[in-house]
């Protein structure tokens, strides 16, 4: 992993399964408060998907750029 670019693109790949897994299980499987299962799949992207994007930009970001530079 000599190369930013191809850094992100692997890293970026990583963080989408964990985040997919978890949107597919709140959009279908989740059990309510109200007894009911899954709250659709735009909810769960609100609710599961979104609120780590920035988060998880800004640790690929350093991370992209950090380990090209430490396998020098």
């Amino acid at each position: 992993m000599r190369r930013p670019v191809a850094c992100a693109a692997v890293l970026a790949a990583a963080n989408v399964a964990p985040l997919a897994t978890g949107c597919l299980w709140l959009a279908l499987a989740a059990q309510t408060a109200a007894g009911t299962t899954g709250i659709g799949f735009a909810r769960a992207f609100e609710l599961g998907v979104r609120p780590f994007l920035l988060g998880n930009a800004i640790k690929l970001a350093i991370a992209a750029i950090a380990f090209p530079l430490i396998y020098e």
